[in-house]
């Protein structure tokens, strides 16, 4: 007896060719009528709710009276939510995001009573590797999807690469294969029939899905009472669920035994299913606005104020996320970070983090990029101050103190330190390279250098200096007196008051008071100030008065800072400075260089660099190369016939820097390319447009990569431009940094076909970087924020910089059969204007690993945090979390959910069981695995108070939680 699954449900896009609020609109009325019919026809007993809680919030903001009801349709089975908060696109997002989204969805789905245990992801643009196993660490085996594979049957296992197994359910013709049944008896039972002729084939075990439903489709309140009529003879319908049909299917697999067919890592094939592998590059702004709100939260906010609540927090003659004691405290930073990280996951929905929706769409994603911004920053940075305030900064030369000495030594600076700057370093590895700052300076240092503890300079230079008024008012005795009584405790409005001067101006006194947002008051000279002030008015001297109150001097500095900890910080220090100040000098050169890398521009534009540690040499690199596309927001499809543009290069834009810091080499390309696609979209136009690509070449000291910065002007549309690295070699397997793995994807593409309703593209997804290997060497080329990246089987890896389309979806195109949306106009789809653009060119020498942690480290920069001279329970430098080089990677540190305990979590990349040692610089008072939903698991013993000992197999995502 065949039975089938009829799957009552709904595709929700939250917002795609319409704008969010106005599908919200049809939101609120789809689930009014939902609860409505389930009220009035107990036998609709289920309705999915499309694996994602977000709906529920967005109803609920325009039905708040209607909670409970939800509530008690959840309880009850009749609704089924979750697991997910958003639907996201896997390859746009962080690992950490999934993880993220997945914890808020289990969240929600707690608020209500019961969430759907099932992987249920129907319509992203293909799935990663790791899937499987992130769902498993959520308590979640099965998992069901339409897009990525091809001819596979319906029942499948899919394995991560660490060998965790899902049950997967493939939903071969779609989660629409029976939407919009029809409401008649005899075309009711035709078209079920239909679809279990199309679907029978194909099962291995006796029961089908049919899911009726798909976008934005109101439940049918008929469907209910014809399946309950339906009579056949070999078959039963059944209202059913998603977790129902899979007990059905694995009591069957196991009563007999069913070898079922094991689907291995990414799901990515076009075949039967749209993959629409072009969103990797549509709007490419989207992707690098996520790219900075995900590396801002998961490497500066998260773990830095996981630490400054650990060690700040508890300590109440400590300020923490506050800015001064005198301010309401506004405690447990992971309540705003998950604010921060809601409205980010609101940005992950597929068709929206995909950049494939109306232009009005994505211009409402930035304010939310924006928000999540202003969070992240304010609570890194207060994280930052609050930890500087526990480092010992009174300290000399930090050799020979122990690096887990938590006691204040009692030493007092040497060598005329006036103030200190901690650096701090988010990179699970020691780390030496650039540092960047922006701090007040003390008063009275104008001229300073940058020093170890040791007394060694460090290379330096100021980028900017400002001063910045905040009042200049005239005063009487009475005015003054008030400004007086808003004096307390050396601050004035919660800023601290540096230094007071007195200056006559005929016949009235100027006041000049400087006062500071990140440094300690100056009590000797506010106490000299107010007793000459107390003089003059007691003699009568003075009746006018003239405030003129500023912040301290600030400046924002870039410093190479040497030999920074793990996961951790190093204290330098400013002396003042004699003779003059460090400087850039420029002429014309073509080459630069550092104690590693040698880079010459050549005359046709390119580059040449060679490594000086193994002599290896990669010439004709930074190629420009721009071809025409008559594609849509989703797909890429070339203009036939068409020869590719590439870049020219003026003589004149030719310039090197040489500074203390490093070697920079600036060099302007242009683009003649044709300006727009004709009319009738077979060629383009005649008329040409400019695209000028102006590229920054950094070698900074000590750092084995070289940097580029990217400007474009894009003057044109219906177009993609990329960035070309040829190895001049054949590679067989390119290397694409994913989610929790680093995948080698084959050069050599399938061919495809006439039987395939997507042409396969060479272009594929990468987070961090894309590369090859070659003999002796190879090179990756790392990216912030660029998500399309390609190697050819000649040995040319290629980066997406640009991608111009007009219209959300087309239903001509070579690549594709069928439209993939409404056939919209998307001008702001063409992207024209400014670009930036950040690239790294890495060599791989003595293995992979070193390369691809400088890809990693490249994602985010050392910050530099000015602090006064002072005692504290931390030492100079530290690591507060270590763990080793051994092909595991740390890619989460923060705060439990409900704030107790710090959360852990790295993958092993390699294909070999590795023993991880994590070692916290704070004792670990107890110490467990977990779940990636947070949950503890086994005890794990504690070596020394302060180290962890775990095994983690191949590929395995291992999450700690400590008790410190």
């Amino acid at each position: 007896m065949v039975t089938l699954h009829l799957i009552a449900h709904t595709h929700w896009d939250r917002e795609w060719y319409l704008p969010f609020q106005s599908f919200r609109l049809k939101l609120v009325h789809l689930i009014d009528l939902l609860l409505d019919i389930l009220e009035s026809d107990p036998g609709f007993s289920h309705f999915t709710l499309d694996g994602q809680t977000v709906l529920l919030e967005d109803y609920l903001e325009i039905r708040p009276d209607r909670e409970a009801e939800l509530v008690r349709r959840v309880r009850e089975g009749t609704l089924l939510i979750g697991p997910w908060y958003v639907l996201p696109d896997e390859f746009l997002v962080s690992p950490e995001a999934l993880v993220r989204n997945l914890l808020r969805g289990s969240q929600v789905s707690r608020r209500f009573g019961r969430r759907m245990d099932v992987g249920y992801v129907p319509d992203p643009f293909g799935h990663v590797g790791q899937l499987p196993q992130i769902l498993h660490g959520f308590g979640i085996e099965t998992a069901a999807f339409r897009r990525g594979l091809a001819d596979e049957p319906c029942e499948v296992w899919w394995e991560a690469p660490d060998g965790s197994r899902a049950l997967t359910a493939y939903l071969r013709d779609g989660y629409d294969n029976a939407a919009r049944l029809p409401a008649t008896p005899e075309a009711f039972k035709k078209a079920i029939d239909d679809r279990r002729a199309s679907l029978e084939p194909h099962a291995a075990t006796s029961h089908l899905l049919i899911l009726n439903g798909t976008d934005h489709q109101e439940p049918q309140p008929e469907v209910a009472p014809l399946a309950r009529e339906l009579r056949m003879a070999d078959a039963v319908l059944v209202i059913s669920t998603l977790p129902l049909y899979f007990e059905a299917v694995w009591k069957e697999v196991q009563a007999r035994a069913l070898e079922l067919p094991v689907v291995r890592g990414e799901a990515r094939n076009p075949k039967r299913h749209h993959l629409l592998p072009a969103v990797l590059s549509s709007r490419v702004w989207i992707k690098q606005r996520n790219h900075t709100c995900e590396t801002l939260l998961e490497r500066w906010a998260e773990p830095f104020a996981a630490w400054a609540e650990i060690l700040a927090g508890r300590n109440p003659e400590r300020s923490v996320f506050t800015g001064h004691l005198t301010t309401p405290r506004v405690r447990k930073p992971q309540q705003l970070l998950r604010e921060a990280w809601r409205i980010l996951l609101q940005c992950h929905p597929h068709d929206s983090i995909c950049g494939c929706s109306i232009d009005p769409v994505h211009e409402e994603m930035r304010p939310r990029f924006d928000q999540v911004e202003q969070i992240g920053e304010e609570i890194a940075r207060q994280s930052l101050v609050a930890l500087a305030e526990e480092v010992d900064t009174s300290a000399g030369p930090a050799a020979g103190r122990s690096p887990r000495r938590l006691a204040p030594s009692g030493r007092r600076p040497g060598r005329g330190a006036r103030a200190a700057l901690v650096v701090f370093n988010p990179h699970a590895r020691p780390r030496s390279g650039l540092a960047r700052g922006r701090f007040e300076l003390a008063a009275g240092l104008d001229a300073y250098q940058i020093q170890t503890a040791d007394g060694d300079p460090v290379a330096s230079i100021e980028r900017t200096r400002s001063a910045r008024p905040l009042a200049d008012m005239e005063l009487d005795v009475e005015g003054l007196r008030g400004i007086q009584g808003l004096v307390s405790g050396g601050h004035a409005l919660g800023l601290a008051v540096q230094e007071i001067a007195l200056v006559p101006q005929g016949e009235r006194l100027l006041i000049d008071v400087a006062l500071a947002e990140a440094d300690d008051p100056n009590p000797p000279s506010l106490e000299a100030a107010f007793e000459e002030i107390e003089k003059i008015l007691a003699a009568g001297t003075y009746r006018q008065f003239r405030l003129l109150a500023h912040l301290a001097t600030e400046v924002e500095i870039e410093a190479i800072v040497p030999e920074v900890p793990a996961h951790g910080f190093r204290t330098l220090y400013l002396v003042p400075r004699t003779g003059s100040e460090p400087a850039e000098l420029e002429d014309d050169g073509r080459e630069i260089s550092n104690e590693t890398l040698l880079v010459r521009l050549e005359e046709d534009g390119t580059l040449t660099l060679t490594d000086r540690s193994n002599g290896m040499t990669y010439r004709g690199l930074l190629r420009f190369r721009d071809v025409g596309d008559r594609g849509d927001s989703y797909t890429f499809c070339p203009v036939e016939g068409e020869a590719p543009n590439e870049a020219r290069v003026p003589e004149h834009a030719i310039r090197r820097r040489v500074g203390p810091c490093g070697e920079s080499l600036g060099v302007e390309y242009l683009l003649d390319v044709p300006a727009r696609l004709m009319p009738d979209r077979s060629a383009r136009t005649a008329e040409t447009a400019h695209i000028t690509v102006r590229a920054v070449l950094s070698l900074r000291r000590g750092v084995p990569r070289l940097d580029v910065e990217l400007q474009v002007e894009n003057d044109a549309e219906d177009h993609r431009l990329q960035a070309i690295f040829p190895l001049h070699h054949p590679v067989d397997q390119g290397l694409y940094d994913a989610t929790y793995e680093v995948v080698r994807r084959p050069t050599q593409i399938p061919a495809g076909g006439e039987d395939w309703i997507e042409q396969p593209a060479r272009e594929a997804p990468m987070r961090c970087f894309v590369g090859g290997e070659i003999p002796g060497g190879g090179l990756l080329i790392a990216n912030q924020g660029l998500r399309e990246g390609s190697v050819s089987p000649e040995g040319e890896i290629a980066v997406t910089l640009v991608r111009s389309f007009g219209w959300l979806s087309r239903d001509d195109l070579a690549t594709r059969k069928g439209g993939a949306g409404p056939k919209v106009p998307t001008p702001g789809g063409q992207v024209r204007g400014r670009h930036a653009f950040s690239l790294s060119v890495i060599p791989i020498r003595g293995g992979l690993e070193a390369a691809m942690m400088e890809a990693y480290a490249f994602q985010s920069e050392m910050r530099a945090v000015g602090a006064g001279l002072h005692e504290g329970r931390l030492p100079p430098a530290a690591s507060l979390l270590a763990a080793p080089a051994n092909g595991f990677v740390l890619t989460g540190v923060k705060l439990s959910e409900e704030g107790e305990d710090l959360i852990v979590r790295g993958v092993n990349l390699t294909a070999e069981r590795r023993e991880v040692i994590v070692e916290a610089l704070l004792p670990i008072r107890h110490a467990s695995l977990a779940r990636l939903d947070e949950q503890p698991g086994d005890a794990l013993s504690v070596e020394d108070g302060r180290r962890i000992r775990v095994t983690a197999r191949p590929h395995e995502i291992v999450t700690l939680r400590l008790t410190l």
